[in-house]
């Protein structure tokens, strides 16, 4: 049995040693708040440095909370100061203080707002012009022509495109659009303003003994409205909704205006139907207005039929010799410049003696020598179209083919009086290319030049050779032709 005096010195070495265990190794803590020396409201996340009384080595730091408080753990009691740095407002240092040791100090940090004096900054701006400029100061360097670029246009802001182009010298008119005046076309202006009706602003010039004159209007290069849409009453609608968009824009929201008062002075670029009373060009500045020359330039119609006649030549394994070909085409514009066109063609080509023998020698019913026959090839297919840019009434227009095909000749039989038809069926491609010359209207005449491939099946009564000697033709054609422009919008 442990003697009580013994068992009271173990006891209290036991409670020692505990609480020395017990206790947290940092005791000492430094509480505080960054306040605004102004106002006093609390300042989020400035930084807190604790730093040693005798230099500038930073000992620990926090960043204070969005309520403005901070906390410091201390390794050990001594003599510290704080010091508190935040963006917008001048650092500020504590004077010193002593921690006890388990003691825990509050501190408050209380920082003045500082100007932030920034060294100037100088912005250079300078303005590029796009591609289409340049070719735009190309042509005033030829001397035709005038024009008005964006320092002009901003001289003579608030005013009116009409009255910019008035004042240029241009002659603008007035239309007053009604459903009687649609149905008779253009013959001239109407200006009754006490109609009610919307009027419509044109470039016009009076031509001696000739009906009104309008200028086409171009916007970002493609043409919008032109003088025969005017005097066309299947589409005087639609180029009189344009030249009211047009006369909307802003001298603001322009960059530059082309003015060209008769064929002599109109460039190339803006040349071909339209531009026999001038032209007027407008360029928007970038990012304006871009919608408008998805609807620039439309066809002379929606939709088109049309006929041509030509010469074909085919060849292959025992071609016929060459021969005429007819074709009936309709085209459909589904955007400006891009549409779809379906065909039916008809070529009648002469099969020489020579090939109808060595075709027809199995048939026993067939004489040997059969003689000269006539070949019939039956087409039909549809593809897409493709127009390029107009260029003085002629327009570039490209095209392809997928074709079902069918030919056929007639040889006479022994058997009875009637001949036999030898027929196959196939399949092909073509490619095409033509040039459109606009006649004025809606009448168009074309020369187009084609190539088409075609893989036929066998003649059924002639298998066994043609299976041997396969049956792929290819062929071209010069073809000449005209068509005519209908516009489905039309009553």
């Amino acid at each position: 049995m442990v003697p009580s005096r013994a068992r009271l010195l173990l006891l209290s070495t036991t409670a020692v040693l505990a609480g020395a265990f017990a206790r947290p190794a940092s005791s000492q803590i430094i509480r505080g708040q960054v306040l605004d020396a102004t106002d006093g409201r609390t300042l989020a996340l400035a930084q807190v440095m604790l730093l040693p009384v005798d230099g500038d080595s930073v000992l620990q730091g926090v960043v204070a909370s969005e309520e403005g408080g901070f906390e410091l753990r201390l390794r050990g009691a001594g003599t510290y100061r704080l010091r508190a740095e935040l963006l917008g407002y001048a650092s500020v240092t504590s004077l010193p203080f002593h921690v006890e040791s388990r003691q825990i100090r509050s501190v408050e940090l209380r920082m003045d707002r500082e100007v932030i004096v920034l060294s100037p900054l100088t912005v250079v701006a300078e303005r590029t012009e796009s591609v289409t400029m340049t070719d735009v100061r190309r042509r005033e360097r030829l001397g035709f022509g005038t024009f008005l670029f964006r320092e002009d246009l901003e001289a003579r802001s608030g005013s009116r495109l009409e009255e910019i182009l008035v004042a240029s010298g241009l002659t603008v008119s007035h239309y007053l659009h009604s459903p009687e005046n649609k149905a008779r076309g253009l013959g001239g202006t109407v200006a009754d303003p006490s109609s009610g009706l919307i009027p419509i602003p044109l470039v016009s010039a009076r031509q001696a003994g000739l009906r009104q004159c309008y200028s086409s209007i171009y916007l970002n290069g493609a043409r919008v409205v032109t003088g025969d849409q005017l005097h066309d009453s299947l589409r005087v609608e639609m180029a009189l909704e344009r030249s009211f968009d047009i006369f909307q824009l802003r001298p603001e929201e322009i960059e530059a205006i082309e003015i060209y008062r008769g064929p002599a002075q109109v460039p190339a670029e803006f040349g071909g139907v339209g531009s026999d009373c001038g032209v007027v060009a407008l360029w928007s500045r970038e990012g304006r207005f871009e919608w408008r020359a998805a609807n620039h330039d439309p066809p002379p119609a929606r939709l088109r039929v049309g006929a041509s006649i030509g010469r074909q030549r085919l060849s292959g394994y025992l071609p016929p010799e060459a021969g005429v070909s007819f074709e009936a085409t309709a085209s459909v514009a589904a955007l400006s410049r891009v549409g779809a066109s379906a065909f039916l063609g008809l070529g009648q080509f002469t099969l020489p003696a020579g090939v109808v023998s060595y075709l027809t020698q199995l048939d026993e019913e067939v004489p040997h020598d059969v003689g000269a026959t006539t070949l019939t090839l039956l087409s039909a297919g549809i593809g897409p179209r493709v127009a390029l840019r107009q260029t003085h009434r002629v327009r570039p227009v490209l095209s392809a083919r997928f074709l079902v095909a069918s030919r056929s000749f007639s040889a006479p039989t022994t058997r009875n009086d009637r001949p036999t038809r030898f027929r196959s069926r196939g399949w092909g491609v073509g490619l095409a290319g033509a040039l459109e010359a606009d006649l004025g209207g809606r009448l168009t005449a074309e020369v187009t030049l084609g190539w088409s491939g075609y893989s036929f099946a066998p003649f059924p009564l002639l298998a066994a050779v043609w299976k041997l000697h396969g049956s792929r033709w290819s062929g071209t054609a010069l073809q000449v032709g005209a068509s005519w422009g209908l516009d489905p919008r039309s009553p």
